[in-house]
C-alpha cells in the first residue's frame, strides 16, 4: 500500500554527529558538525576515513556496535513521543548479507526495550518499504509501529568487505560512518504526516553496471503527485554519495518538473555525517521530520525523501505538516 496517512508520534537519529535527532537538525543546520578521529586501516597500512561514535569503542564487534546504536535510536524516539514501547510492533532495517547471529543478537537486546519485532527489511530503501505496509498492522489494532534502521562501517570485516567492492559510480563519495534512525507511526501524532511511501526495483545498482534510466523514481514521484500534490519544496535524499543516487533522482524530479517549487531545497545528510548503508533511508527521513518540527525549513510545506538501496531498489516518502 503506497497511500497513506501515518501520524508520526516520534524519531530518533544517531550518528557520530550527535546521538537525539533535535541535536542534528541544529548542529547540521550550523555547520556546526563534529566528527571522530580516524581509527581504521586499510591492507597497506593507509589511514581509512570511518567516522565512528566516540562513546562507543572501535574495538567492540559489530553486534554490539549496531545493538547500542540502535537502542539509543529508540529511546530517543520513544522520549519524543512519551510512549512506552510495550505493544509496539517494531521492524528493523539493515545492511544486506549480514550474518543471522549478529541480527538476532541486536533484536534481542533491542527487545528487552519492549518491542514485539515483525519481518525484517534490507537497505537503504528497505525501511520506506516497512513504513508501506504500517498502515495494515494500525489497522488490526496495533497501537503503533516502530521502524528501526541501523548500519555501521566502523567494524574491520564490514570495511575490508566495503573496500574490496569496486564501483564505477563513486568519484569522491562521503566519508564512511554509522548511524541508526527511529521512526514512530501511529493513528495520532504532532510531529507531521506521511502521506505517501513505496519502492520499486529500478535499472542501475551497486552491483551491476546497468545504466541509470530513471524509470522507477518516475513512477514513485508520479504515484505520490497523484496522492500528495505538489509543489514540493524541501527535498531529503543522498544527492552527495555518488551519481547512481544523484542520477536515479534527478531523472525522475525532471520528468516530474511541475510537482516541486522554482525555489524549492535540497539537504543531504550524509553529506555531514558521512555514509550510513542502509540507515540512509530512514535517516534522511528522520532528519526532514526533525528539521520541520523545529521550523528549520526554508519551505513549510511537503518535503520528499528518497533512498537507493545497493540492489537498485528505489524508494520514496512525502511528509506533510
Amino acid at each position: 500500500m503506497s497511500a497513506l496517512d501515518l501520524h508520526v508520534a516520534g524519531y530518533g537519529l544517531v550518528t557520530p554527529v550527535a546521538w537525539t535527532a533535535r541535536h542534528h537538525a541544529f548542529l547540521i543546520r550550523a555547520e556546526a558538525a563534529m566528527h571522530s578521529p580516524r581509527a581504521f586501516l586499510d591492507g597497506t597500512g593507509e589511514s581509512v576515513e570511518v567516522l565512528h561514535c566516540p562513546t562507543i569503542d572501535p574495538a567492540e564487534p559489530l553486534a554490539i556496535r549496531l545493538q547500542r546504536l540502535g537502542s539509543e535510536a529508540l529511546r530517543d524516539a520513544l522520549a519524543t513521543s512519551g510512549q512506552p514501547a510495550r505493544g509496539i510492533r517494531a521492524h528493523v532495517c539493515m545492511a544486506e548479507g549480514l550474518d543471522e547471529p549478529i541480527v538476532a543478537t541486536c533484536e534481542e537486546g533491542w527487545s528487552r526495550l519492549g518491542f514485539r519485532f515483525g519481518p525484517r527489511y534490507v537497505g537503504a530503501a528497505g525501511a520506506l518499504a516497512a513504513l508501506a505496509r504500517a498502515t495494515d498492522a494500525l489497522a488490526q489494532g496495533v497501537p503503533a509501529v516502530m521502524v528501526l534502521a541501523v548500519d555501521s562501517y566502523a567494524c574491520p570485516r564490514r570495511l575490508a568487505r566495503h573496500l574490496r567492492r569496486t564501483t564505477r559510480w563513486e568519484t569522491v563519495p562521503p566519508r564512511l560512518s554509522e548511524g541508526a534512525a527511529a521512526l514512530l507511526v501511529a493513528k495520532t501524532g504532532r510531529y507531521g504526516r506521511i502521506r505517501f511511501a513505496a519502492t520499486a526495483p529500478g535499472a542501475g545498482s551497486d552491483e551491476d553496471d546497468q545504466p541509470v534510466d530513471g524509470r522507477a523514481m518516475t513512477q514513485l514521484i508520479r504515484q505520490a503527485l497523484d496522492r500528495e500534490r505538489g509543489p514540493w519544496g524541501n527535498l531529503f535524499g543522498p544527492f552527495a554519495v555518488d551519481s547512481l543516487r544523484r542520477r536515479s533522482w534527478e531523472y525522475g524530479m525532471i520528468r516530474n518538473r511541475h510537482g516541486f517549487a522554482l525555489d524549492l531545497e535540497t539537504s543531504c545528510l550524509e553529506h555531514s555525517v558521512g555514509r550510513i548503508g542502509a540507515a540512509a533511508g530512514l535517516g534522511h527521513l528522520v532528519y526532514a521530520l526533525a528539521c520541520q518540527h523545529h521550523d528549520l525549513l526554508a519551505h513549510g510545506g511537503r518535503t520528499a525523501t528518497w533512498a537507493v538501496s545497493r540492489d537498485g531498489t528505489r524508494g520514496l516518502a512525502v511528509v506533510a505538516p
